[in-house]
């Protein structure tokens, strides 16, 4: 747990929230960073996913959405995006099992992650910044 302080202090930089690589070896010492500044933690299991309609429902459960979530891309932008009822001061979201997902369906699972990092910006010093955590794939590694 030597990483701890490290992560504590990167998340408590919310300039550089965002859609970030982190191997899942290290989601628990992050977790436990969050939950230590105060941001909500959820993880969400894509493995059964083959497509980005499932990925959107299994999302909308995993975050327990508003009934008017309509499990399609915008309305996964406006959730994400509405942070005013939420009770943390940020929140930290770490996706695996996209294996599926990416093969069943490239563009979806493309435009998935490009929806994550547009709401992860948006979000940057924010009073609530928002952190989107991957194991692997073409982005950036968290700081």
């Amino acid at each position: 747990m030597s990483e701890l302080p490290y992560f504590r202090a990167a998340l408590a930089r919310p300039g550089i929230a965002g859609l970030r690589r982190l191997p899942a070896a290290e989601w628990p010492t992050l977790a436990a960073a969050a939950e230590a500044l105060g941001l909500a933690c959820v993880t969400v299991d894509l493995s059964d996913c083959d497509d980005a309609t499932a990925a959107l429902r299994e999302l909308g459960k995993a975050l327990a959405f508003p009934d008017w979530y309509g499990a399609n891309f915008d309305a996964l932008s406006d959730c994400l995006g509405d942070f005013a009822d939420e009770p943390a001061r940020g929140a930290v979201l770490l996706l695996h099992g996209d294996t599926r997902l990416r093969t069943g369906d490239a563009d979806g699972a493309a435009t998935l992650l490009e929806v994550f990092a547009a709401v992860a910006e948006a979000r940057q010093n924010s009073l609530a910044p928002l952190w989107i955590f991957v194991p692997a794939g073409d982005l950036p590694d968290f700081p």
